[in-house]
């Protein structure tokens, strides 16, 4: 800048300040901005192309670059927003893993207090290296990776738990849930019925045992799908899932549920013939898949169902069916035709779960709901928030930068908006 006289100045911060109404709502909106409140920036938008809209030729209205790139700003929202903001992203999926972890430990304190569980060595060196992990997250390599590691150890504490949830476990209550849902039938004896033989081999069931396996490394193959091919959608995934697993591990210490397969080796589930009504299919067919490979397939299912899983009774919700269903709300915003064949996937699993004999119909309706909640919690609700205190801020904005003076004129030069 150069004074009356030609010399070059330096500018004062009173020429700095903004001068016209258009200037104002910049400088308006680039502070709610700065300040982290990108869900406000509708509440300016409207302002900003009102004032440094004009009208042009053809009827249009002009706009100059800073217009376009607000408007351009909302109108990405959610997955592209966070292309441009990586850090935000991942920094939103570490308070999400602290505040999921956080919650689930003040219920396993509280139901260890309340019913006076001792935990052994075992459980307690879990719980450490969960809290070590938490305390170290931003130093660990791989750290996008970590909340995987949490929800395993996470899931491996409710071993400790186990005796108590035996003695707290719910069964008739599903029973009679699933019976009034399907006019006093179980999903898993109409589906046996129909495709379990009488003698011979189940092929059905052989496949059903597979799908059931895929579970164990689905979430993690889903997140490095998305970490190849959808970068951006992949701190969504890995919050989804954090939501999701630790409300079903939070669900299971409050309200066991037992699975079919129990209520029939515990007298729940009578057929005719004193018989139960259901079959637990998966010992067999795991086993004849093990024996073919030349192993004991007997002594293996014990070890993998029986020894390594922590928790023999967690039926609702299901998230063997969760967890598919969560891959297919992403495949949705990644994916064009394929979705289907993730969405089928799904209800391939589903089937298989239930004609086993390891959950109910209520089970997987159950864990396709606690998905849709997880999905919605992290891609949606953080917006309806924003949109819902979006017009106070805007309410406020406008109020700030009301139109000039009380006379109803434009603010001139060196003037500053009416109180």
């Amino acid at each position: 800048m150069r004074d009356p006289r030609g010399r070059r100045v330096s500018p004062g911060p009173a020429q700095y300040a903004p001068q016209t109404r258009r200037d104002r709502l910049r400088v308006a909106m680039g502070r709610l901005q700065r300040r982290g409140m990108p869900s406000a920036e509708a509440a300016v938008v409207e302002l900003v192309e009102i004032a440094a809209s004009r009208p042009a030729r053809r009827g249009k209205l002009a706009e100059d670059g800073a217009v376009r790139a607000a408007r351009g700003s909302v109108r990405r929202g959610g997955e592209v927003a966070h292309s441009t903001r990586p850090a935000a992203a991942y920094s939103r999926v570490d308070q999400v893993l602290v505040a999921s972890m956080a919650v689930y430990g003040l219920v396993l304190v509280a139901l260890a207090v309340s019913h006076g569980i001792d935990l052994t060595p075992p459980v307690l060196l879990v719980a450490t290296a969960l809290l070590v992990l938490l305390a170290f997250r931003r130093r660990l390599p791989l750290r996008e990776w970590l909340p995987f590691v949490a929800i395993a150890l996470a899931y491996e504490l409710i071993r400790g738990y186990q005796a108590t949830l035996n003695a707290m476990v719910h069964v008739a209550g599903m029973i009679d849930a699933e019976r009034s849902l399907l006019g006093g039938n179980l999903a898993t004896a109409m589906l046996q019925s129909a495709f379990h033989p009488a003698h011979g081999p189940d092929l059905v069931a052989a496949a059903a045992t597979v799908m059931y396996v895929l579970h164990v490394p689905l979430p993690i193959a889903v997140g490095a799908f998305l970490w190849f091919r959808s970068r951006a959608n992949f701190p969504d995934y890995v919050a989804a899932i954090l939501v999701l697993s630790t409300a079903a591990f939070i669900t299971y210490l409050l309200l066991p549920v037992a699975p079919p397969w129990w209520a029939a080796a515990h007298g729940y589930l009578p057929g005719p013939g004193g018989q139960p009504l259901i079959t637990y299919l998966q010992p067999a067919a795991f086993a004849s898949i093990i024996d073919s490979a030349g192993l004991d397939g007997h002594t293996v299912f014990a070890v993998a169902f029986g020894d390594i899983s922590p928790d023999q009774i967690a039926s609702f919700p299901s998230i063997h069916a969760a967890y598919p269903f969560l891959a297919y709300l992403f495949a949705r915003r990644v994916l064009g035709r394929g979705r289907w064949a993730v969405l089928a996937y799904a209800v391939a699993a589903w089937f298989s779960i239930i004609y086993l004999g390891d959950h109910y119909l209520v089970d997987v309706i159950g864990g396709i709901a606690y998905a849709i909640a997880a999905y919605w919690i992290v891609t949606s609700a953080p917006s309806m928030a924003g949109r819902l205190s979006s017009s106070h801020a805007g309410a406020a904005v406008s109020r700030w930068l009301s139109v000039g003076r009380r006379d109803g004129r434009p603010p001139g030069r060196g003037e500053q908006p009416a109180e």
